[in-house]
């Protein structure tokens, strides 16, 4: 699916990735982008705001 995306120039992103295995084998097939628990666990949008404003 990945090659796929690609061939038709489109970008892929993988959600529910939960370990490093997972992430490291979607890395390996080119995958763009992905979300899930190993990355970080869901925040509150209030969360999300006082966050970026740290930065």
């Amino acid at each position: 699916m990945i090659m796929m995306a690609h061939q038709l120039g489109l970008k892929v992103i993988a959600e529910g990735i939960e370990t490093a295995t997972q992430h490291e084998l979607l890395k390996q097939a080119g995958c763009d982008f992905g979300q899930g628990y190993f990355y970080a666990k869901p925040i509150s949008q209030a969360d999300l705001v006082e966050k970026s404003q740290q930065r």
